[in-house]
C-alpha cells in the first residue's frame, strides 16, 4: 500500500483583526482574523510587529488610520496554534 507524503510547514503568522465597518474586532476567533504574513521564526514575527506599529503610529488620514487601529493589535501566533483551526 502506497502513503501519500503530506508536507507539513510550521512557522509563525502574523494575524490582524478582522474589520466590522469601522470597528477593530479583536474578541472574533484567531480563525477568523487575516493573515498579514508567514515568518519561519517568532523572533521575525515580533520585529515585523514593532515595525508596522511605528508605521502605524504615524498616519493621519481616516483610512490610514483604520488600518493602523488594525496593524497595532497584530498578534503572532505559531502556524500549530489550535485556536486557528476553530471556527
Amino acid at each position: 500500500m502506497r502513503r501519500a507524503l503530506v508536507s507539513v510547514v510550521l512557522g509563525w503568522y502574523a494575524l490582524v483583526p478582522p474589520l466590522i465597518g469601522d470597528r477593530v474586532n479583536v474578541s472574533a476567533p484567531l480563525s477568523t482574523w487575516d493573515q498579514l504574513r508567514a515568518f519561519d521564526t517568532a523572533e521575525a514575527c515580533e520585529n515585523m510587529m514593532i515595525g508596522y506599529a511605528k508605521q502605524a503610529a504615524a498616519q493621519t488620514d481616516n483610512q490610514a488610520r483604520l488600518l493602523a487601529r488594525q496593524v497595532e493589535r497584530v498578534r503572532c501566533i505559531h502556524s500549530s496554534d489550535p485556536r486557528l483551526m476553530a471556527r
